[in-house]
């Protein structure tokens, strides 16, 4: 047996490594000869055949010669690399990890020097010198720091740390006696960050998980985690908030990461190619994003995330959505039965589509952060300040039940002027049946009243919000006699209308009539 091929026994399909000349992160996903050879022989040199998690860095999608080698995640990231040496490397070790990033003197917790130098040498990396001694850098060089080994003492509290970022450490594994070691000392870590990581299962993820009691939010963002068969046992049941965020992942595969934390609360999905969703009623979460991912379609948040019975926030800022569609007269409304707050920034939607949102949420939104297009976001000045103003505004009026609009209360004022603005776009643009989405006609047209007006043989019929001014009722009827007057309420007198009292026009219409009363505009 050559060399080549006995290094390939040291390397698992399926797990991940550093590409040893370029540094960047992939999986792998074959070992053996390159067609058409077929079976291997002493003659047959050994490929790996690998994934990128850089798409941009593959060649092709595990094909070779026109034969599929092996299967991608991600079409067009394969690649093959020839077993020579160790073309790939193994990532750090959790111990080592926290070590390196915090200035950790592993001999201070119990653990030989020997054993981290031999977890450092299996990564693939350089030994560090000893306990007095300090690397300049990135160099070479190592000088003599006398008492260095009590600093490291100081700076390694470990205890103390509540918040852990190993972010791009490429941690793999955990090191046995010494991350174990490092592991008992993190007692009261309650966040840990390991984005970029060469995690390859959830089961490895689970077994540092598990051993920090205080663990309440998980950062895996940018990982590349595969499903296996063993998964359905692997449970984290203390950890509240997981970030797998540019992993990577589908609906599905998301579904599955939230299972292994029986109790979260809020899952971090951003960034991930995850275009389709099927109903996911057994989740549990209360908070989820799926901002930058790739969703076109209303209908699939509405079987996603809207069959999530639990779900009271979600963030889908900057999806590719551009229309929400009426909800259809025999849907029940079972959609997003809890949700109460929405943040759409760079929202591709018409204002006009906050109507059948508020008819797919059934009223239930209480607060909405959103923006349209780039409008909050270019810098302009003055424009972006007036757009901001026509958004909220569009929201105040068009979601019947908001409280907050982008972190600020509504109040009174603010909705009845938002409503009376709405009324006003309506019948400049024929009428607020047409203007208006048809879905809509149950949110804020149901609190119009109806108000019939007597002037002289001149009837007219009119639907006003209850909030509207008087005025704004006034100068319609103006308009439409062709002369200035006032409003009053009326009595009957036989067959006609006489004057009672006069309307205040700064009072709120609401305030003298109710539905189905008359006025006299004289």
């Amino acid at each position: 047996m050559t060399s080549s091929s006995t290094a390939a026994f040291d390397y698992v399909v399926g797990r991940r490594y550093l590409h040893a000349k370029s540094g960047l992160p992939v999986t792998l996903r074959y070992i053996g000869p390159l067609p058409p050879s077929g079976a291997s022989s002493s003659s047959s040199p050994i490929w790996l055949g690998i994934e990128y998690d850089d798409v941009s860095r593959g060649k092709h999608s595990g094909t070779y010669e026109g034969v599929q080698v092996f299967a991608t995640r991600v079409e067009g990231a394969g690649s093959f690399v020839k077993l020579a040496g160790r073309p790939l490397v193994e990532g750090l070790g959790f111990g080592q990890a926290v070590a390196e990033r915090y200035g950790v003197d592993l001999s201070a917790l119990g653990v030989a020097a020997a054993q981290a130098e031999s977890s450092r040498a299996a990564s693939g990396g350089q030994t560090s010198g000893t306990a007095d001694d300090v690397k300049l850098g990135d160099s070479s060089i190592i000088i003599e720091a006398p008492n260095m080994d009590g600093v490291r003492r100081r700076v390694g509290q470990l205890g103390r740390i509540r918040q852990m970022g190993l972010d791009g450490m490429w941690v793999s594994h955990l090191d046995g006696a010494v991350g174990r070691a490092v592991l008992e000392q993190l007692g009261g870590l309650g966040t840990l960050n390991m984005s970029r990581n060469l995690f390859s299962t959830w089961a490895d993820i689970a077994e540092i998980a598990n051993a920090l009691p205080a663990l309440r939010e998980l950062v895996l963002h940018g990982s590349r985690i595969d499903r296996t068969e063993n998964d359905g046992d692997v449970s984290v049941p203390h950890v509240l908030e997981l970030d797998i965020g540019a992993c990577d992942m589908s609906w599905s595969d998301a579904v599955h990461a939230a299972s292994h934390f029986p109790k979260l609360d809020a899952l971090h999905a951003s960034a991930n190619p995850l275009a389709m969703c099927t109903p996911a009623p057994t989740l549990k979460i209360q908070h989820l994003s799926l901002s930058h991912c790739p969703i076109r379609e209303w209908e699939q948040l509405v079987l996603g995330p809207g069959s999530i019975p639990t779900l009271k926030w979600m963030d889908i800022s900057f999806v590719p959505l551009s229309t929400i569609p009426p909800r259809p007269a025999e849907y029940d409304a079972s959609a997003f039965p809890s949700i109460k707050s929405i943040t759409w920034f760079g929202a591709r939607i018409d204002a006009a589509d906050l109507d059948a949102l508020d008819a797919w949420t059934a009223g239930r939104l209480r607060a909405v952060r959103i923006t349209f297009g780039s409008a909050a976001h270019d810098g302009s000045g003055a424009d972006d300040e007036r757009a901001a103003k026509v958004h909220r505004r569009d929201a105040i009026a068009r979601l019947s039940g908001v409280e907050h609009v982008n972190g600020t209360p509504v109040t009174p004022t603010e909705r009845r002027d938002a409503e009376v603005a709405y009324v006003a776009a309506a019948e400049q643009s024929g009428s607020a049946q047409t203007w208006r989405r048809p879905a809509a006609a149950a949110t804020l047209g149901s609190r119009m009243i109806a108000v019939t007006l007597h002037s002289g043989e001149d009837i007219v019929d009119f639907k006003v919000l209850p909030s509207s001014r008087v005025s704004v009722l006034r100068k319609k009827m103006e308009r439409r006699a062709g002369r200035a007057g006032t409003l009053w309420t009326a009595r009957p007198e036989g067959d006609a209308w006489e004057r009672a009292s006069e309307l205040e026009d700064e009072a709120e219409v609401g305030w003298w009539v109710s539905d189905g009363d008359h006025l006299v505009f004289a």
